[in-house]
């Protein structure tokens, strides 16, 4: 076989093996990239429609919190106050102005003190409203309560029942306060635009799965069960997401792999055009001479190729070589007389050398006794100092030992002393929003009251404006309790937690703050819950002050048997490594959340470099 066949023939096997790789790269791992992608894309904004219909509920209930921890209510319920209060409160602009189309009072026994329902489209009572049976949403527990959704009187409301007690929570539950809006096309259009989906509620009778796809060729449907207030699998949300990175993708591969097979072609050609001119032709000559020499027996001169490449330096050794073998046999007949001659030389000195090693030999005899007496001193002197230097070795062994275990008393005091410290953040926190943060909501209530009935113009505005006072130090105080403790952390667990933090920053910082949780449904402990907090809150405010991030993610996962939670983000990094922790010690550091991290068998994993960003991992055993 030629070597212009053979060349052909791996061009041919080497474009074949490109086209078909390219092809399968692109068929095999980019375009179910793209589809995967869209899933996730899709998924995400289920998973806002949910956060979203989860954040009206928790509005209703803190307006239905705020009315039932109020004393006139309670007055209302002992028939104190009642024509008063139904003239001052319990108005129609009541509702149109809280969104609110149902408030009911019911006794403890279930028994209806006052109820309306007022529909949003006509703002009017509706007088001929059902109920229905009244004890599911009783809540005679002062610190109890009902919120989420429930099906009444064919329709969907979105339904908050608190106990109505006085304002310092003392004192017995004198009934329950039940607030509903109406989950009507309107409102459900209003969440689906603030968050940006195609979303559709609709009503089950039977269980279903959390997710269902239908895949076609223009859109991605995606959907998920919301519960009811006892836990029922009530609606169901469905997203349509439209696709358009598959199809574009889809697209640009075919164009790709057209091109990449079109410039193939041209190289294999331009390739094999350039390989026959400057390597075969060349070597089928130098070939052609060779032969010649062999089967004449003359060593003809080499002539014709005068290139500077690979080719030219294989023809001027070829020619080379042939000058060398003329002159090898007379050389090696001049070498082997001089060969000779030096070996007699080299005998007669080679004698010599016998009798000078035999002269040291005994030399070194007497030098290796000395050497051995002054072996055994030295060793009798290295024995004994190995036994001080083991003694020292067995006292410092004990020091350290002493000072592990005073270490690990220091974490532990550390670990409880912040445990300590959170549930007093939480008792002021508790505090500031059960007491301050209630009378000055009741002391809003009551300027505004006197704003309306005041006749004098002077007083009105004055009301107006203490009115607007209160209400900035009800959102101050709101505000301090949060970033004392954030009541969200204990009461809905870490990962409500976490999403009101990366609100918070948002706000706060004017960061864009990407909150993700996968696989997280099991209660963990409380330590654990506050420390992890508390790190994601260190680690994102060094992100901003340090870093000088604009983007930061954060992550909670949940394994069988460990906790894994990161924070990433976009800033300029810096260069880390295990003993930088040292210089980085102050509060809550990264050497602070790795002493107790120790304690509890925990770990972090740091990720970063000079203006490439950072992302810190955090793993905590939870078995």
């Amino acid at each position: 076989m030629s070597l212009r066949t053979k060349a052909l023939i791996i061009l041919g096997i080497f474009f074949v093996l490109y086209g078909a790789i390219d092809y399968g790269i692109h068929r095999l791992y980019i375009l179910p990239q793209f589809l995967t992608i869209e899933r996730e894309e899709a998924q995400k904004n289920l998973n806002r429609c949910m956060a979203a219909l989860d954040r009206e509920i928790k509005n209703l209930d803190q307006t239905t919190n705020d009315w039932a921890a109020w004393d006139d209510s309670c007055k209302f319920m002992k028939n104190i106050n009642k024509k008063e209060y139904i003239e001052t409160n319990l108005l129609i602009k009541t509702f149109t102005d809280n969104r609110i189309n149902l408030i009911w009072f019911l006794n403890t026994d279930g028994t209806k003190e006052w109820g309306n329902f007022v529909s949003t489209k006509n703002e009017e009572p509706q007088p001929a409203f059902s109920f229905g049976d009244t004890r599911p949403f009783l809540v005679n527990n002062k610190e109890g309560y009902i919120r989420g959704i429930s099906k009444i009187d064919s329709r969907l409301f979105i339904i908050s029942c608190r106990p109505i007690i006085s304002s310092d929570r003392e004192g017995s539950v004198h009934g329950t306060l039940v607030m509903g809006r109406v989950l009507d096309d309107e409102y459900i259009a209003q969440i689906a635009a603030q968050t940006s989906t195609d979303m559709k509620l609709d009503i089950i009778t039977e269980e279903k799965s959390a997710a269902e796809e239908n895949d076609s060729t223009s859109f991605l449907k995606i959907s998920g069960t919301y519960p009811d207030i006892h836990g029922n699998h009530l609606i169901k949300i469905t997203i349509k997401y439209f696709r358009n990175i598959a199809t574009k993708g889809d697209a640009i591969i075919k164009e790709s792999i057209l091109m990449t097979l079109l410039a193939g072609s041209f190289l294999s050609i331009a390739l094999l055009s350039m390989m026959r001119t400057s390597i075969i032709i060349p070597i089928k000559r130098l070939t052609v001479h060779a032969t010649d020499i062999r089967e004449t027996g003359q060593l003809i001169p080499v002539s014709g190729y005068d290139d500077n490449g690979e080719i030219g330096l294989l023809y001027g050794a070829f020619a080379s070589m042939l000058n060398e073998l003329r002159g090898t046999h007379t050389e090696l007949e001049k070498r082997v007389e001089g060969r000779t001659k030096k070996l007699e030389t080299l005998n007669e000195k080679l004698k010599t050398e016998v009798d000078r090693r035999i002269e040291t030999e005994e030399k070194l005899k007497k030098a290796k006794q000395n050497l051995e007496e002054t072996v055994l001193e030295r060793t009798r002197k290295l024995i004994a100092t190995n036994q001080k230097l083991t003694e020292e070795i067995e006292e410092r062994l004990k020091s350290e030992i002493s000072l592990r275990i005073y270490h690990e008393k220091l974490i532990r005091m550390t670990s409880e002393l912040t445990i300590a410290e959170e549930r007093e953040r939480r008792k002021i926190a508790t505090g500031l929003h059960d007491c301050i943060g209630q009378t000055l909501t009741v002391a809003k209530m009551k300027v505004d009251l006197v704003s309306k009935k005041a006749e004098d113009e002077e007083i009105r505005k004055s009301a107006t404006s203490i009115s607007s006072m209160l209400e900035q130090a009800i959102s101050d105080t709101r505000n301090f309790t949060f970033r004392l403790s954030p009541p969200v952390l204990h009461e809905l667990g870490l990962t409500a937690g976490l999403e009101w933090l990366a609100e918070y920053a948002e706000n706060e910082y004017g960061l864009t703050v990407i909150f993700e949780k996968n696989n997280f449904t099991v209660e963990i402990d409380e330590t654990i819950k506050i420390t992890a907090f508390q790190a994601a809150k260190e680690l994102v405010f060094n992100a901003f002050k340090h870093a000088e991030a604009s983007i930061i993610k954060i992550g909670l996962t949940m394994t069988e048997k460990k906790l894994i939670l990161f924070v990433e983000d976009n800033g300029k990094g810096f260069d880390y490594h295990p003993a930088s922790l040292q210089s980085h010690s102050k509060g809550f550091g990264l050497f602070s959340i790795t002493e107790r991290l120790s304690h509890s068998g925990g770990r972090i994993s740091v990720v970063s470099g000079e203006g490439q960003g950072s992302k810190i991992t955090i793993i905590i055993p939870t078995a």
